[in-house]
């Protein structure tokens, strides 16, 4: 399994408490937190905006792994075209 850090998220939950502060402030468990932060685990779509809203971030930034690169689109359908 391809494991991807979530650094951004890791660096703005540490400047906002422990896993244990924020998780309980979200209504999760430290452990999924953890395993969200170290890409383990996936939010679903509305813990993801949950977490947008409490941290005040776009989830594109915070959870970069699950959006699509418009740029890395846009270099393959050139490739194609050419």
């Amino acid at each position: 399994m391809d494991i991807k850090r979530r650094t951004l998220l890791t660096e703005i939950r540490k400047a906002e408490g422990s896993q244990e502060s924020v998780a309980s402030k979200l209504k999760i468990s430290r452990q999924l937190l953890s395993m969200i932060e170290i890409g383990q685990r996936n939010p679903s779509i509305k813990l993801m905006l949950k977490m947008s809203r409490y941290f005040g971030i776009q989830s594109e930034k915070l959870f970069p792994d699950l959006f699509f690169d418009q740029d890395c689109h846009n270099m393959r359908q050139n490739k194609k075209s050419a």
